[in-house]
């Protein structure tokens, strides 16, 4: 299970590459005009610290009293998805971003909650 945090740890490096170094590239793929640099570059490097993270927790899983990091992380990705929602629906977000970023983050948080409910049945057994 642990392989999830390697899973998670490249997509976020992927999507940190995108927006911090390719974001021409993604406004020309999805007909959009470039948004604020500034921002695409914090989201990019955000994502990069995110992917540091799970790399980590990869390497050396995250005790028991740690958990409760990898919920968080869960639910947060989990609203990603919504918030993708959102934009598609509301702001004309292109929809295959939508399902790329909003898909991804879903899945994302899903194997981040599965991994919590997994250790957590280890630990009753």
């Amino acid at each position: 299970m642990k392989y999830i945090f390697l899973v998670v740890g490249l997509w976020n490096t992927l999507g940190g590459i995108n927006f911090l170094f390719l974001p021409e590239f993604q406004a020309a793929t999805y007909g959009l005009p470039m948004g604020n640099r500034w921002e695409l570059h914090f989201i990019g490097l955000v994502a990069f610290t995110f992917a540091a993270i799970y790399f980590s927790f990869f390497r050396k899983e995250p005790l028991q009293e740690y958990l409760y990091l990898v919920v968080i992380f869960g639910t947060c990705k989990i609203l990603l998805f919504f918030s993708g929602l959102v934009c598609y629906f509301r702001y004309d977000m292109p929809l295959r971003f939508m399902i790329i970023f909003s898909g991804g983050n879903l899945v994302m948080g899903s194997l981040f909650i599965a991994y919590v409910l997994n250790r957590v049945g280890k630990q009753r057994e």
